[in-house]
């Protein structure tokens, strides 16, 4: 059991939550791992694995495009015989792609436990509303 799903058990009274073991039944296979975030992001930040993993998408594409970005532009300066001040551009580049990645390492633990704590609040009231027979009155 992760900090979200116990702070979400500590601060909702019994009457007003689903019972225990079916939330833990449906949260575990939509929650997502801190450790396994911090794995992706060690060793695939270069193509944003660990917001993909996340459900970060469109940011996740930023990433890899910036280490693109920096790569080409890098070759295609330095193949032209660009001078030095115009070689610093791509350097710009790489040095906001690290500020990305201490970005992504400082708010990673965050992301997940938002993430955990929306699905077990979305868990709990999917789960409120079939015990009390709303979903089926609506239908």
């Amino acid at each position: 059991m992760d900090y979200a799903f116990r702070e979400f058990l500590e601060s909702t009274p019994p009457d007003e939550r689903a019972s225990t073991e079916e939330l833990l039944f449906a949260y575990h296979p939509q929650s997502k791992s801190t450790f396994v975030g911090y794995l992706l992001f060690y060793f695939f930040f270069p193509i944003g694995a660990h917001r993909f993993y996340l459900g970060f998408s469109r940011s996740a594409l930023l990433i890899p495009a910036a280490y693109f970005l920096t790569v080409a532009l890098w070759v295609l300066l330095h193949s032209l015989g660009a001078p030095k001040p115009l070689l610093m551009f791509p350097i710009g580049v790489a040095l906001s792609t690290a500020a990305l990645w201490l970005w992504d390492l400082a708010f990673l633990s965050n992301w997940v436990y938002e993430h955990n704590r929306d699905v077990v609040n979305r868990l709990n009231a999917e789960l409120l509303r079939v015990d009390t027979g709303e979903a089926n009155a609506s239908d």
